[in-house]
């Protein structure tokens, strides 16, 4: 048995990448209760160190949206459902991030984003596009989230966002030893691995590759010792219901329920 109880990747319209002006808490926790979630993550993308210039993307991302949002899930606290309020941190590169661990302390989680190289003007990109190349910065780029001292959740870990066309091929030049081996230091920091709808594809966006990807992915980080999440990643009310349909995945995967990370447990 391996039942789907959480969501612990959901943005509110506070994140600017969301244009669904339905996408509320108060509507986010109706739909979530609906579909028989037991807890949700709400997880808008902010910025909030002086040390680093945002791009134009997050200088409206200011970390009152989360410290606003985390006062106003309160009234939920003897709900039928727990309501965590957190933040998709972004990681420019290895040893530079989007906050700071004050921030981070104040919020209920955090998730880590490794993988955003569509963000060409903010991310650190790979010296050459050539798949072998990117798939060592994207391991350079996910050790960073790791050893980040603070962080609970690596979100949509190994996906080369903005590059799919090579995406087949980049996985396949990380050998399993490596994979091993990252996802060992993984469990070892104790975050979470996220099962992400983003590894179900998006044929709207041909964004589509092999199940056998994240499969091989997954399974890899069991065997290395990872506690896992689900997540929808969603930015419109019906693309919640799209966690459900990660079951299946983690099932092919190996994944039970006694590997679930406890930050995604109801307590």
């Amino acid at each position: 048995m391996l039942p789907i109880k959480h969501d612990m990747h959901i943005h509110t319209f506070a994140s600017t990448c969301c244009l669904d002006e339905r996408q509320t808490i108060d509507n986010i926790v109706l739909q979530a209760q609906e579909l028989g979630l037991e807890r949700i993550g709400l997880a808008d993308h902010v910025w909030d160190n002086p040390n680093l210039v945002p791009n134009d993307f997050y200088k409206e991302q200011g970390k009152n949206r989360c410290i606003n949002l985390k006062r106003s899930a309160t009234r939920f606290k003897n709900s039928d459902i727990d309501v965590l309020v957190g933040c998709e941190v972004e990681t420019v590169a290895p040893k530079k991030f989007s906050i700071t661990e004050e921030l981070a302390n104040e919020l209920d989680f955090v998730l880590l984003a490794t993988d955003h190289f569509h963000l060409h003007d903010l991310v650190a990109q790979p010296k050459k596009y050539k798949p072998k190349h990117f798939a060592k910065h994207m391991i350079e780029m996910y050790l960073g989230g790791i050893r980040c001292p603070f962080g609970d959740i690596m979100a949509h870990p190994f996906l080369a966002m903005g590059y799919y066309e090579i995406y087949e091929e980049i996985i396949e030049s990380i050998s399993d030893r490596t994979f091993i081996e990252v996802f060992q230091e993984t469990a070892e920091s104790g975050k979470a691995v996220e099962i992400t709808t983003h590894y179900l594809g998006n044929p709207t966006r041909r964004r589509l590759f092999s199940r056998d990807i994240p499969i091989r992915i997954l399974s890899l980080a069991l065997e290395a010792g990872c506690k896992f999440v689900f997540s929808s990643d969603a930015h419109q009310l019906e693309s919640i219901g799209r966690v459900l349909e990660l079951k299946t995945l983690a099932v092919d995967a190996g994944i039970r329920e006694e590997n679930i990370h406890k930050i995604a447990l109801r307590g």
